[in-house]
């Protein structure tokens, strides 16, 4: 156990610094792309969708060159909606400091997410020669998640302009924007694997169901900054129930609702996608210890 973590540990600095070379490449010559990018990496991270990849990816067995792949394009994907979310969403911090739209402006941030989208779909021709044959169906897999999740983000910014939203509006939108990006690294390790569409089918209502439960804990303890600025869960759930009680009380039973979702999701995937999927809920567990709902 503790050689399969220092293996990820070590595969995860050669993501970072895949993710650092596209500022020395294409990006080189254009200086407030080049800098937004190295500010943006700097400020930290947990790097999740890679760590994912590379976990799931390890005990899948799969080649060194299409593991790496496989994580650096998924956190690529997920460094571009950060940058673009923000711009959406008029944030002015990401992680204790400035945003790059508000550092380098909005035309920077929206321009650098979209070379990083760019960048994930070369990086998936770095896999190995060996598993090219899967090549067209894992680009037509990143390009599925993209576009699902631009729909939601859509959605979503939709919705927060709405006086009136109802909950399984709300849980669409943010399935949609949220499950794609968290399914992809597994889906992606799962094509290589050539598994059947029924765990693709299951590991979709995995993620689904982790990212609607995460955001629901999230919007509680964001529900006084987002209040009447932003699209948030509980104020979604308040709108229609009498007090505060009862909307805290929804809001754990839709939460509990979709920890069995995950749980369930054990029983179907494969055993290589087991330790991504217990990942999933001890995230959900500790976010909820941390909020204290």
């Amino acid at each position: 156990m503790k050689q399969k973590k220092l293996q990820i540990d070590e595969d995860l600095g050669l993501v970072e610094i895949s993710l650092g070379s596209y500022g020395a490449g294409p990006l080189a010559t254009e200086l407030s792309l080049s800098e937004a990018l190295a500010y943006h990496l700097a400020s930290g991270g947990s790097r999740t969708r890679a760590r994912i990849a590379l976990q799931c990816a390890s005990e899948a067995g799969l080649r060194e060159n299409t593991k790496l792949a496989i994580a650096t394009a998924c956190e690529l994907l997920h460094q571009a909606s950060l940058l673009h979310d923000d711009v959406m969403d008029k944030d002015e911090k990401r992680r204790d400091g400035e945003s790059v739209w508000s550092l380098y402006g909005s035309s920077s941030a929206i321009c650098l997410g979209d070379e990083l989208i760019a960048s994930a779909f070369a990086e998936l021709g770095n896999i190995d020669s060996e598993d090219m044959a899967n090549l067209s169906k894992m680009i037509c897999c990143l390009h599925l998640a993209v576009s699902r999740s631009a729909a939601g983000q859509s959605l979503d910014c939709q919705l927060s302009d709405s006086l009136e939203t109802n909950l399984e509006t709300y849980e669409r939108a943010t399935s949609h924007k949220s499950g794609p990006l968290l399914a992809l690294p597994i889906e992606l390790v799962m094509m290589v694997k050539n598994e059947k569409q029924q765990h693709f089918s299951c590991m979709k209502g995995v993620a689904s169901a982790f990212g609607i439960a995460y955001q629901l804990i999230d919007d509680y303890e964001d529900r006084e900054v987002d209040k009447g600025a932003q699209l948030n869960g509980y104020w979604v759930i308040r709108d229609f129930v009498s007090s505060d009680e009862e909307a805290i009380s929804i809001l754990n039973q839709r939460y509990q609702w979709y920890c069995r979702v995950i749980e369930r999701g054990l029983a179907c995937l494969p055993s290589y996608t087991q330790g991504a999927v217990k990942f999933f809920l001890n995230a959900l567990n500790n976010k909820k210890q941390m909020v204290g709902v």
